[in-house]
């Protein structure tokens, strides 16, 4: 890790490390399980997250790249000062999406076309519980939950 993290980025670093996940898609009670692992790009710019996991439907493999909404200054505002991060991901079936992030201390929210996340970091910051949600069929405004998930840090 790069001793020179950008200031603003320092809210993503208790998302830094290796984790355990597991978690159960709601609708059909199956249980799933990955290995998540969070790390500064040598820059300290941005954080990669590299996931590994076995769903209920097959191996799903990616990479995601972390960074400010908008690079200090760039719009008169400072999005990572606030904990705001654009979340860009890849994963080996080809897709790519784009995601936004919200960090206010323990509490994390990441919002996508259609998807959400809410969760949050116990106290000492060694596990990550939360609920993945789909946009509900035919509204602009409800959310069905999708998936349950705990991240256990294994470092």
């Amino acid at each position: 890790m790069s001793t020179d993290i950008a200031g603003a980025l320092q809210k993503l670093t208790p998302f830094v490390g290796t984790w355990h996940t597991t978690g159960t898609v709601v609708a059909t009670s199956a249980a799933y399980r990955a290995t998540d692992i969070y790390e500064w790009l040598p820059s300290g710019h941005f954080l990669v997250h590299r996931w590994d996991a076995q769903m209920p439907d097959g191996r799903s493999q990616g990479i995601e790249i972390i960074g400010p909404d908008a690079p200090d200054g760039a719009d008169g505002s400072d999005d990572a000062a606030r904990g705001h991060y654009t979340m860009q991901s890849f994963d080996s079936t080809g897709k790519a999406d784009t995601m936004r992030a919200i960090v206010d201390g323990k509490q994390v929210a990441f919002d996508g076309n259609g998807v959400r996340f809410r969760g949050a970091f116990n106290g000492n910051g060694t596990e990550m519980a939360g609920t993945w949600s789909l946009r509900a069929e035919g509204s602009s405004q409800d959310w069905e939950p999708w998936m349950t998930v705990v991240l256990r840090r294994s470092n």
